[in-house]
Parts: C-alpha cells; structure tokens; sequence
C-alpha cells in the first residue's frame, strides 16, 4: 500500500472498509472455480416446485417467481470475544503493530442462529452449548422461525451445510404451509443472513472497548438489533433479488 499510494494502513482499517463495502471473508475466500455455474443459474431460473406442485431437489430447485418479501434466509454462526478485540493487536493508522491480538476462538463461545428478510431479523437464538446440530436447527425452526412467520406461506432460503439438510426439517415446514429452498454449493452471496452476520461482526469490532467473554451476549442481542429492513434492502437490490421500489434491480447474469 506504502508503494501504490504512498500512504500506510494499518489491518484493521483495510479490513473494516472491506465489510463497509458489503464483501464477506467467505466472498473472498471459496473462488469461483470451487462453485457450480450451473446451480447458480438453476437457482434464478427454475422454481421451487415442479408442474405439479411437487419441491424439487435441491439441487434444482430454484426462487423464480418467489416474491423476495415472501423469503426467509436462515443460517448459523459461532462468535467468539476475539471477533470484537482481535484488531486490538493491529497499528492505528499509520503506525507499526507492536503488540500481538488475541488469538483465534479466544474467550467464550456463542453460537447464533438468525432468520432474516428485507424488513429486518425475523428470529434469532443465542446459546453458548454445543454447535449447530440437526436437532438444534429443527428447533429453532419449530420454536423460534415458524411461529414467527406463521399467517402466510413463506419461502425459506438456507445453505447446504450438512445440519440443515435432514429431511425432517422439509417435513416440519411443509406441514406449516411452507417450502424450503436450498442456495447453490459454495454461494454465500445469495444469502442474506451472511450479509447480517458481517454487520454483527462489525458491530462487535466497533464497540470492541467494551465486548468481553462476561457481556458477550448482551453485545450480539445489541448488535442484531441494529440490523433493520434498509440494511437487508440494500443487501437483496445488490445480491440480484427483485425489491419492488428499489431503484435499480440487477439481474443474476452469470
């Protein structure tokens, strides 16, 4: 950076401009040539039921003709206290780092599961035992999201993760008047909740003078509050998704 711009950045402001920016580490991370091309196209293309009704695999399943307000993405992560003060160990702008952060997975574990749409966060539940299972995940859908979403039939979009791929999650969601569709291998960036945790994160970062592994949970419930409809709006516009009133809509071209 000192040979480009003649200016000096410290870590941590390179990479907070990175999540200001709307890139997520798993974004930069799996490349292109580990997704399927294919499903990606499938995914805006086919819809979720065949002719007669019927949810198709997952891996042919797709969102068209889902209204983007009639969607709920879901999904799951783990937060230690070093997503808030690893930067501790970076330089302020424009000096040299001479301390080193925390190390990785420093401090206590929260793990959070989160469904979102465009108006905000619909559910969320904090719990600091275990990871994410497949009985975990069934119940926070049965306790936490289909009560929440209960009054009309909803779309609910999640990843592949092994967890949520269970058969009995579908028969729990169908029977509350439901579908549940699954985003292409490795594709992050179709998933809002991704985008949220990214803003959680941030949040910690931010308020990193105050986050320890005692008030762990309290600063994630703050932090989930600040996410609303504008974030996840802008999230939707620029991930492909049609918002009725947005000003411009991008259509997934490969």
């Amino acid at each position: 950076m000192r040979a480009t711009t003649g200016d000096v950045f410290s870590l941590s402001v390179v990479s907070r401009e990175y999540k200001i920016l709307g890139f997520v580490r798993k974004r930069m991370k799996y490349c292109s040539w580990r997704r399927d091309p294919q499903q990606r196209a499938d995914f805006w293309t086919n819809p979720p039921c065949d002719a007669h009704g019927n949810l198709q695999a997952p891996h042919v399943a797709g969102v068209r003709g889902v209204a983007t307000a009639d969607m709920v993405f879901l999904d799951g992560a783990t937060f230690y206290c070093d997503r808030a003060n690893r930067v501790v160990g970076h330089a302020p702008l424009g000096f040299e780092a001479r301390q080193s952060g925390n190390p990785h997975h420093y401090g206590r574990k929260w793990n959070c599961l989160l469904a979102a749409d465009i108006s905000g966060v619909v559910a969320y539940w904090l719990y600091d035992v275990g990871g994410t299972t497949t009985a975990m995940w069934h119940m926070f859908l049965q306790y936490f999201v289909l009560p929440a979403i209960a009054g009309r039939p909803r779309c609910l979009v999640q990843d592949n993760e092994q967890s949520h791929m269970d058969p009995i999650h579908r028969v729990l969601v169908q029977a509350a008047g439901h579908i549940i569709v699954h985003t292409p291998i490795h594709s992050p960036d179709f998933n809002m909740v991704e985008w949220d945790f990214e803003q959680v994160a941030l949040y910690l970062q931010t308020h990193m003078m105050w986050v320890t592994s005692a008030n762990l949970c309290a600063a994630l419930h703050a932090a989930l509050a600040t996410i609303t409809g504008v974030i996840n709006t802008r999230y939707a516009v620029r991930a492909h998704y049609f918002v009725p009133g947005a000003a411009e809509y991008r259509p997934y071209l490969g």
